[in-house]
């Protein structure tokens, strides 16, 4: 089993008279050294916490690295931005 990198951030589970939504906090530097796809996504998964935290806190995200072995020649979005931004044109 690989190690799971963390990433930093909380959701909260929130009940309302629509249904159960999720309000997130990720940070954002963290979320660009992210890898991701040809088309700018990351991918990321959201655990529950088995007691919610002090804040009310009820889930966190790590790295989702399912089949990272297939896409190792992927880039990170700093990287892809890089790279646009040294096109002529």
């Amino acid at each position: 089993m690989t190690e799971k990198n963390y990433i930093k951030g909380w959701a909260r589970e929130v009940e309302t008279q629509y249904g159960n939504l999720f309000n997130i906090r990720i940070n954002v530097n963290q979320l660009g050294k992210l890898p991701c796809d040809d088309e700018w996504y990351v991918s990321i998964t959201m655990y529950k916490i088995k007691e919610p935290k002090e804040k009310g806190y009820t889930h966190y995200f790590v790295e989702n690295t399912y089949n990272k072995a297939k896409e190792a020649n992927k880039k990170s979005a700093e990287e892809l931005k890089k790279d646009q931004e040294d096109l002529p044109f």
